[in-house]
């Protein structure tokens, strides 16, 4: 049965291939990219499984975890950012459900059952001088679930 590592790391692989991406806007648990320039994005962070389940070997499926990935979309405007995140969103899933097999880059014994979301779309903002706030990015949190076989 393949690691929660590995399941990450075969995201990770696939997403790095993607147009939309550059190889170090795809990391595993960093979030020093939000420390980056902005206009790096968009940007994607898988996290570890917080939600996961295990089940006995006898049984056809032996693991089910949801694996949670953060897209990053630096702010332009209200209408582009938003179109940059639904299309690069559109984009991940297509390659998960395509590319990548239904499976975390082709890892055997790995299935996505499906991908949601787990928050809205939010903005990371600041404080301007003005005191006005002004956003910087606007993300989604995904949930990629996964069972292992």
């Amino acid at each position: 049965m393949a690691t929660e590592l590995a399941i990450a790391q075969g995201f990770q692989t696939l997403f790095r291939a993607m147009s939309e991406f550059e190889v170090g806007d795809v990391v595993i648990n960093d979030d020093t990219l939000y420390d980056g320039e902005a206009i790096n994005c968009p940007y994607v962070i898988i996290y570890t499984a917080s939600d996961f389940e295990l089940t006995p070997a006898s049984s056809r499926t032996n693991s089910t975890m949801t694996i949670p990935v953060m897209h990053v979309e630096v702010f332009t405007t209200w209408s582009e950012t938003y179109s940059n995140l639904r299309n690069t969103r559109q984009a991940i899933i297509d390659e998960v459900f395509t590319a990548g097999g239904m499976s975390a880059n082709g890892l055997s014994g790995v299935m996505v059952t499906r991908i949601f979301n787990l928050s809205e779309i939010e903005g990371l903002s600041y404080e301007g001088g003005d005191g006005l706030t002004s956003p910087i990015y606007l993300q989604q949190s995904y949930g990629i679930e996964v069972q292992q076989f």
